[in-house]
Order: C-alpha cells, then structure tokens, then sequence
C-alpha cells in the first residue's frame, strides 16, 4: 500500500504543471478586424504599401508539382498539431492538452484500479456500475436544475451508498436482485431528466462516452487532492475493509461493525467513481473498477500482490490507448480503447490461468 501511495503521489506531482500548458484551437486565436460583409477567411490581409511592392518584385517563382507520397513518418492536422507516427509514442504527449489528460487518466486510473480489488472481492462489481449510474442520474439532476452538476452526482452517490450498505436480508431479497434495483431505477431517472431537459443530451452523451482530453488544470488539481485524501483513508484503514471484504461475520465478532464499515468502503469508492466520471466518462470508470482488479487476482495467489499490481495494470492501457486515439485516423474515443486494453490484458490473464491450471492437473 505503500508503495501505491507512492506511486500516486509521483504521478499527481508530475503532471499538474504540464496541464496548463494547453494548445491554443484556431478558433481562440486573435483575428484582424474585417470589413462589414467580409468573413475573416475571406478578408484580405493588411499590408503596407511598400511591403506590397517589395513583395511583388521579389517575389520567387511558384511551380505546381504533383502530388506524390511523403516520407516523413509525421503529419500535421488542421489545426496546426503535429500528428507523430503510431511507434512514436512519446511525441504524442508533446502537446499540453495530451499531458493533461494523461495526468487525469493515470491519476483516476491508479485509485479505481485499487479500488477494483475490494470491488472484487466483495463480490460488488454491480455496485459500482450503479453507483456510476447513479452519479449519472446526479448530473443530469444538476443540468435540469440549474447547479453544479458534480453537486448532483455527489448527492445522489451518497444516496446510493445508503442504499447498498444498510440493505435488507440477503435471505429474503437477494443481494444482486436488490442492486440491480437500484441500478435499472437509476438508469430510468438518468433518462427522464435528460429527455425533459433537451439541452442536456448532448453534455449527458460526452459524460457517457468521457471525455478525458477536454479536462483543464484547476479541475486536475482538485481530482488530485480528493484523491489523495481517499488514498491516506485508506491507508489508515485498510486492514479493516480488507477483514470486511473476506468475513463479514468475523468482523462483526471482533467489534468491526460490517454495515458501518461497509458503508465508508462504499463512500470512498462512490467518491472516486463520482469525480471519475466529471473526468474520464462512466464507461472507462465502470471498467477502471472491474477489469484491473479482476486480473490482479487473477495473476496473484496473495492479497497484498494484488493490491500492488492491479493498479500498475492500468498505466500501460492509460498510455497506449490515449497514444492510439491521438495518432488514429478514425478519431476513435480514448476512453472505449483504454476499455478494450484492459479487457485484452484480462483475457490474457485468463487464458494463462486456465493453462496453468490445466498443467497442474496433469
């Protein structure tokens, strides 16, 4: 656990002073003044007189060549960014707005991917897809009404966490039936508060789908203390959500109060996964909580093991699929190509498990 803090700390030191380094989009770029009727792409330019003189006389002599295949392995878009070839990865975080999202993703990726171990383990991973989905429902409750949206998802988060740790007898309702409840009621609130309020769509699909390259440096730096503070939480209480998640009636006999204690557990992951969400979008921060932790276990025969490599497992995916967003003709979505590394690096650790399982038996 140290060594994550560490790690945390690391990344959440580096990369805030590259994220006010933003590239400046041609339509913020200062314009001349034009005449009524004139477009500033159609305006002429200013020049002075003798400039124009000069430039007409001097002015060298413009073949047309044909159009032919360039070798220069880099590119440049309309906006002026240079567009680096796919095996060049460090070039593709020379811009501000790259290194800016990169601090965000590893930062939220480095907390949810060890948070995803106790999500596994509790046998949860329904309740942080519908604690994602109530802090959806919380956003667009905040669009409709007026207030700060991030507001919204917090209030609603809490609500959830309520919900999950003071739930009924599992004997009666079962665990799963009672989440996916919640979780279909929270969708279907989600959907209403989006159709009544039609301005919100459009910010409700760009939360949805994430939107990691539009975050800005105040935003990172508040990510980044919230987050450090649920990393010393649980640091300073790790062994007992770790004797809740395994045995919840041991817990209860050694003085652990499970509810209790699983209701902080399930506040810190809400706050992570409600502020995740305003950064990288629901469907990166529902794989975050899963995928990672899902295949630490499934590479580590100790708990401990698991806590370290689950969020190491999720910096390689953060970096390739940013890179293969920045570098793809397609404009494919960062966060559905992080997703889809994290699913490929989890059916590899499948895969060598059952192998190795199989060599065991023989």
């Amino acid at each position: 656990m140290k060594f994550f803090l560490a790690l945390f700390l690391a990344v959440a030191l580096t990369f805030p002073a590259h994220a006010q380094n933003k590239a400046v989009a041609p339509e913020d770029a200062p314009i001349e003044d034009v005449a009524p009727g004139e477009s500033a792409a159609t305006a002429p330019p200013q020049v002075h007189p003798t400039q124009a003189h000069e430039s007409h006389t001097n002015a060298p002599q413009i073949t047309t060549a044909p159009a032919t295949a360039t070798t220069n392995p880099d590119a440049s878009d309309d906006a002026g960014i240079t567009v680096p070839a796919w095996w060049n990865v460090p070039a593709s975080f020379a811009p501000g707005f790259m290194q800016g999202a990169l601090g965000a993703g590893l930062v939220v990726a480095l907390l949810c991917g060890y948070l995803s171990v106790f999500v596994v383990l509790k046998r949860i991973a329904f309740v942080g897809v519908a604690l994602s989905q109530m802090c959806s429902a919380g956003v667009a409750l905040g669009f409709l009404l007026g207030f700060s949206p991030i507001i919204g998802a917090l209030l609603l988060m809490i609500v959830g966490v309520a919900l999950f740790a003071f739930s009924p007898d599992p004997r009666r309702v079962p665990r799963e039936s009672y989440i996916g409840a919640v979780y279909a009621v929270a969708g279907a609130c989600g959907v209403l508060l989006v159709a009544v309020n039609a301005s919100g769509e459009s910010r409700m699909l760009d939360l949805l789908q994430g939107d990691i390259l539009a975050g800005d440096a105040s935003g990172l730096h508040w990510l980044i203390g919230v987050y450090a503070v649920l990393a010393l939480a649980h640091v300073a209480f790790q062994k007992e959500w770790v004797l809740v998640s395994f045995d919840r009636e041991a817990a209860n006999t050694l003085g652990f109060p499970a509810p209790r204690w699983d209701f902080f557990l399930f506040l810190t992951i809400g706050i992570a996964i409600a502020l995740a969400n305003r950064t990288v979008g629901a469907l990166l921060t529902s794989a975050l909580l899963i995928l990672p932790g899902a295949t630490a276990l499934l590479l580590c025969s100790r708990l401990r093991a698991a806590l370290w490599l689950a969020p190491l497992l999720t910096i390689i995916p953060v970096i390739l699929g940013l890179h293969t967003s920045f570098v793809s003709t397609e404009n494919a979505p960062p966060s559905a190509l992080i997703t889809a590394i994290l699913f490929v690096l989890f059916v590899a650790a499948l895969g060598w498990r059952t192998t190795r399982a199989r060599f065991q038996r023989t």
